[in-house]
């Protein structure tokens, strides 16, 4: 009489352990089911972007966050990208992207992007990167050399994958393209039908203004 009871009490104990495995494998997986769900979608940018910069969903990369984070109502989703828009603010390459970051499109006085020749060690000694302010310098119509903008944003810089096969000679022509309002856009290529245009960092500083037309050679 003994044994069965012996049995019966072996059986009850593994019966157990197996139940008790089988729950804690099922609150694991409940657990990390419940921690993909409170996740969020949200967008950072996936390279240095300045303000004015037209959004697009290219220059972003998705990231999950927790859903009960405070800032969830605060980020940008792609969603948020389905309008034109530009950026209000400049954003570091991993930055998040706000609601507020996001400003409709200004068609009166929307800034424009204009491509300007300079030589590589002039981008080598200012040491410019992307979002950086420059003053650019060239003649006008009456061939006067003065500062045709200032206080411009660097939006693009060549790479590595666009040197071409010269592109480590530090002396070779190269580029960078600015921001600029419609007007800055004409004294620029005026400047440049006339001549090179001399890129020069933007510290704040009073411009001159050179009155006399510069003689040619």
């Amino acid at each position: 009489m003994r044994t069965p009871r012996r049995s019966l009490q072996q059986f009850t104990m593994a019966h157990g352990l197996m139940v008790l495995a089988g729950l804690i494998t099922f609150l694991t997986v409940s657990s990390v089911l419940r921690d993909r769900q409170e996740t969020v979608e949200v967008i950072v940018a996936s390279h240095e972007l300045v303000a004015g910069s037209g959004l697009e969903v290219s220059s972003f990369e998705t990231i999950q966050i927790h859903a009960d984070s405070q800032l969830v109502g605060q980020l940008a989703t792609t969603t948020d990208l389905t309008e034109p828009g530009q950026l209000a603010r400049d954003l570091g390459s991993g930055e998040p992207l706000l609601i507020s970051d996001i400003r409709p499109l200004e068609t009166g006085n929307a800034l424009r992007t204009i491509a300007i020749p300079v030589w590589r060690s002039t981008i080598a000694g200012l040491g410019l990167r992307i979002g950086d302010r420059v003053d650019l310098i060239g003649l006008d119509s009456a061939g006067s050399l003065r500062f045709i903008a200032t206080d411009t944003a660097v939006s693009r810089l060549p790479g590595s994958s666009s040197t071409g096969a010269f592109g480590s000679e530090a002396g070779r022509e190269s580029w960078i393209t600015v921001q600029v309002t419609d007007q800055g856009a004409l004294d620029i290529a005026l400047a440049l039908r006339s001549g090179d245009i001399e890129v020069v960092r933007s510290t704040g500083a009073a411009t001159l203004e050179v009155a006399a037309p510069v003689e040619a050679s």
